[in-house]
């Protein structure tokens, strides 16, 4: 039996030489993964964020075992999962983030580095482990790319005390929490690097704390970014997109046969492609404003629209039907209330009038009751629920989303 995390890592890792040239292939290996793709280069080098897509994948996973460790992950886990259990420390207990922690406590201890060289390396090793930290938390608050203007926009509201707006890069905000976490004179986690004797207590030092104070770290700094920019995302879209009635709407009023025709061309061009139908910006204000409706419910009904629109076939032809269908009833509205839209000329003014249209309980309107039945049945599919008032709020959050977002065609188009 092993008694700390420490000796797991020594044992399955004995014949691991701690040098320079561990030292290189850690520096090749974040190198490698940060220049992997235009986007990757784009993101660590700008200062912009949820407008890059950039993923942490399981094969960048196994390279860091095979390469830098040399060791199969499926053969230490077991032991590490003995000493720190996954079911109650879902973070703390990961082995990738654990021989992060091995790697710098030994490299620390090497005699075969130069001091220098040692400072750099654990810090691109903190860097590594905060990458995956990371683009995880990306993928929780941008499933879907934002706009760059959008991204530019959340940069430019930001003051001098988060740390992307003062560094100007997301690497050098990378560089600096690495160098921070390894200063060896005044990191919190010194302690741990240097004994690596403790893996888990409720106070003080302990490699637990060190992997799960990064992991927090990155989680709040994300999750504030996310705030400015979900509170500048309705203006933005309101503003840029100059609102369907002030630009577009006088057009629709004169010839609405024209109008539907344009829109259901331009659904049926994107519906297919995730990236141009899916837009964080506008799911955003859809959810805003359907506080009861269940997010995940929502994004897996758009998810689920967008994959069965691609395969084609009876799919597609049902999905064209029903987006017609919603478009011709929308038009046919606003035009029958064309006095009540324009004083409500606004993107947010239209989401909240159509919402009230669609949620009704006194509606008698066939064409209308037979577009809720539809997309309730599109919900149920997409998600497996089958009943309830959680599929009602997604049913009406799902029409509000197609018709904004064929509203928004001039704003994404230009």
């Amino acid at each position: 039996m092993y008694k700390n995390v420490r000796e797991v890592f020594n044992d399955y890792c004995s014949s691991l030489p701690i040098d320079t040239k561990l030292c290189d292939r850690i520096e090749q290996y974040l190198n490698s993964f940060i220049t992997r793709s235009p986007e990757h280069a784009q993101f660590f080098g700008g200062d912009t964020i949820g407008d890059t897509v950039v993923k942490f994948i399981n094969s960048d996973r196994l390279r860091w075992f095979e390469e830098i460790l040399q060791v199969d992950e499926l053969t230490v886990a077991p032991p590490l999962a003995e000493i720190i259990s996954p079911v109650h420390y879902v973070v703390a207990s990961d082995p990738f983030s654990l021989s992060c922690v091995w790697l710098i406590h030994s490299i620390w201890h090497s005699s075969k580095i130069p001091e220098k060289r040692k400072q750099k390396a654990m810090s691109d090793i903190v860097i590594v482990m905060n990458i995956r930290f990371l683009t995880s938390r990306m993928q929780r608050h941008w499933p879907y790319p934002c706009s760059k203007q959008t991204a530019e926009a959340t940069l430019s509201s930001m003051s001098n005390k988060y740390a992307i707006k003062r560094l100007g890069s997301w690497l050098a905000v990378l560089r600096e929490r690495g160098d921070d976490t390894t200063d060896m004179k005044h990191s919190i986690h010194k302690t741990t690097i240097e004994k690596m004797d403790v893996d888990i207590r409720n106070t003080g030092y302990s490699v637990g704390y060190m992997i799960t104070d990064s992991q927090s770290r990155i989680k709040n700094m994300l999750k504030n970014i996310y705030n400015v920019q979900k509170n500048l995302q309705t203006m933005t879209i309101t503003s840029s997109s100059s609102s369907f009635i002030d630009t577009d709407g006088e057009e629709v009023l004169k010839d609405k046969e024209k109008s539907l025709e344009t829109y259901k061309r331009y659904l049926e061009g994107i519906i297919a492609d995730k990236h141009s139908f899916i837009k964080l910006d506008l799911i955003s204000i859809i959810e805003s404003s359907n506080k009861t409706m269940p997010a995940q419910m929502f994004r897996s009904t758009l998810s689920w629209i967008s994959d069965t629109y691609g395969k084609g076939s009876d799919g597609k032809l049902e999905l064209d039907e029903i987006v017609a269908k919603l478009m011709n009833h929308l038009l046919s509205y606003l035009y029958l209330n064309r006095n009540t839209m324009k004083n409500n000329s606004d993107i947010a003014g239209l989401i909240s009038k159509m919402k009230g249209v669609y949620t009704s309980s006194r509606s008698t309107e066939e064409t209308l009751l037979e577009i809720r039945a539809d997309i309730e049945d599109i919900v149920r599919r997409a998600t497996k629920v089958k009943s309830g008032p959680a599929i009602a709020a997604t049913r009406t959050g799902v029409m509000l989303y197609i018709v904004l977002r064929a509203f928004t065609m001039k704003h994404y188009q230009g």
